[in-house]
């Protein structure tokens, strides 16, 4: 399975540079969703791809319109295109389409603004990402993005299930119970931190997939969450919710873990900090 990164920040931040960066040196390929968005809106329309290419300003609301449209209908659509063929992407913008496609990627990285400003199109925050590049110079850039991307990638993923406590006793009611998933949330926070602290990084869908609790039903969110597992490599591993003894509470987090080990991912349970600290230390070191 091939190494999956998006790159996200505002407009003219150097996501498209930094993506472009990854794939020369790592290989893999780079693709921007706005060279997607304009290959598809010069099929629709017959303008030459050339000319939309040239006059991008002029053209620029046509094809906010157009690919608002493909989203309103598919909002993961131009970032699964993307992700199809290369290893490095950007262009996702809005926190429904950074929720819609994020499992399609093994991390989310944010690239400071320089010295850009942000728009009206720049929807996302660092509070999307999985962590932020540190280090803006063209220096850098070139001789230590790469570097500290793969490193970031390589780093072991701690898949924190259960976010689903709506799924109980037989499927979902089509009712999210609120109060229960703040409470998840806090839990989750407190538990990532302490994952970061032990060298490895978390992977939480309750904060991934925020954007869509009020748009998908419970069960599209949920294949979703299958579909990030599927991702994990053989390092990866997934915990139970901070707070279950020994079994999890909900049909989503029973199915994650179903597949988990499914494809041999060990199972984390959650006892005591101390030695669920050692054992993270353990993998980071790859013990």
């Amino acid at each position: 399975m091939s190494m999956k990164v998006l790159f996200i920040g505002n407009s003219g931040s150097g996501k498209t540079t930094a993506a472009r960066i990854c794939s020369e040196q790592l290989g893999g390929g780079q693709q921007s969703t706005s060279s997607l968005i304009m290959q598809e809106f010069s099929l629709a329309t017959g303008i030459e791809l050339s000319l939309v290419r040239e006059q991008k300003e002029e053209y620029r609301t046509a094809l906010y319109d157009f690919a608002n449209q493909r989203k309103e209908v598919d909002p993961a659509h131009f970032a699964r295109e993307c992700a199809r063929d290369s290893s490095f992407v950007d262009g996702v913008r809005t926190p429904v389409e950074l929720a819609a496609c994020r499992c399609l990627f093994d991390a989310v990285l944010w690239i400071p603004s320089r010295d850009t400003v942000r728009n009206g199109t720049d929807g996302l925050t660092e509070n999307d990402a999985d962590t932020a590049i540190i280090g803006g110079s063209k220096t850098y850039w070139e001789n230590s993005l790469a570097d500290f991307v793969r490193d970031y990638v390589a780093l072991p993923a701690i898949y924190v299930a259960g976010r689903y406590r709506h799924f109980c006793d037989g499927g979902a009611s089509g009712e999210y119970d609120w109060d229960a998933m703040a409470d998840e949330e806090v839990d989750e926070a407190k538990w990532a931190q302490f994952v970061e602290s032990c060298g490895c990084r978390t992977i939480r869908p309750i904060v991934a997939h925020k954007a869509l609790d009020k748009i998908w039903p419970a069960d599209e969110i949920l294949k979703n969450c299958i579909a990030w597992v599927k991702r994990l490599r053989p390092r990866d591993r997934l915990s139970l919710r901070p707070g279950w003894d020994d079994e999890p509470i909900s049909q989503g987090a029973d199915m994650e873990r179903e597949v988990a080990q499914e494809m041999g991912i060990h199972i984390i349970h959650i006892h005591d900090r101390e030695t669920v600290g050692t054992y993270l230390k353990g993998l980071t070191n790859g013990e």
